[in-house]
């Protein structure tokens, strides 16, 4: 893991956050890539896209979606956490038993700060499953 970077797939609700904003906080992990994805809204995620980022290489997947009670579309960032679950039980079953897919759900609208420190929890914690050997795809 000491040469190869970390790579995220950044799935993100383009209503809950500046993406110009959200930019500048990936750019701060030294060796990741972060592929960031915009969406409508988090609650138009369908299943696929996470397992094909999967699939594809990406050792972890973080849906961005609107602080609760605020999504423009009531909703959508309760079906994005049903979603988040569903993968994460199917990469189970598949024997990935640690969750590899987030939802961040921040406490206010371009709280970039918060999303900040979730982004890097999220990527240490995979790297310490990955020098551990837990996870092999």
């Amino acid at each position: 893991m000491d040469n190869k970077s970390l790579k995220l797939s950044l799935f993100f609700c383009s209503n809950s956050i500046n993406s110009n904003e959200l930019l500048k906080s990936t750019l701060l992990h030294k060796n990741t890539e972060i592929k960031m994805i915009s969406l409508p809204c988090s609650g138009r995620i369908n299943i696929q896209y996470f397992l094909k980022a999967i699939e594809s290489g990406t050792d972890g997947v973080i849906l961005l979606t609107c602080p609760w009670g605020e999504c423009q579309y009531v909703e959508g960032n309760l079906r994005a956490e049903k979603r988040v679950s569903a993968v994460n039980s199917i990469l189970k079953e598949a024997g990935i038993e640690n969750e590899r897919i987030i939802t961040i759900q921040p406490n206010e609208k371009n709280n970039t700060n918060d999303i900040h420190e979730k982004i890097k929890n999220f990527a240490d914690s995979i790297i310490n499953i990955q020098k551990a050997g837990k996870v092999t795809v």
